[in-house]
């Protein structure tokens, strides 16, 4: 296994503890909560700066890969792990990224408000078009490559 997925599997068992309290994922948070796991791996000197911020960097970014793996907008389906799917429904997420003062934060699906929902139906609906007219423009660009051949 290498190290990325050790820390994918990391931040995925905070992302699960925090879930089974309903409680927000917020990526800053988390992965300082990672980083701070890990602190007795720098060196005490000027060097540790530099590790400490790429080090967090680098979680910050993983996390966010995470959370929006778990929750966040996807158009193609076989990216959604079905594991975070609340049983009863194909697609209802148990966690969602919304707004919460500027932020983006996952939050639970029973904790997000009529508003959130609104923007998340918005958002599919959206991106069901444009899948929609995406495919519809490969039509076109079928016909008209094989109008070319022929003609």
């Amino acid at each position: 296994m290498s190290y990325s997925d050790r820390l994918k599997e990391e931040i995925n068992d905070v992302l699960t503890t925090l879930e089974v309290d309903r409680s927000p994922w917020e990526a800053s948070w988390i992965a300082h909560e990672v980083c701070n796991q890990h602190r007795k791996g720098l060196a005490k000197n000027d060097e540790r700066f530099f590790w400490d911020h790429c080090g967090y960097t680098e979680a910050r970014r993983q996390v966010r890969e995470c959370i929006n793996r778990r929750a966040g907008d996807h158009t193609d389906l076989e990216a959604v792990d079905r594991q975070y799917v609340i049983p009863g429904y194909e697609h209802l997420r148990s966690y969602y990224v919304v707004e919460r003062d500027g932020q983006k934060v996952g939050v639970s699906v029973y904790d997000t408000t009529d508003d959130d929902l609104d923007v998340k139906k918005t958002i599919y609906r959206s991106m069901g078009q444009a899948c929609y007219a995406h495919a519809d423009e490969i039509d076109r660009f079928q016909r008209d490559r094989r109008a070319k051949r022929v003609g």
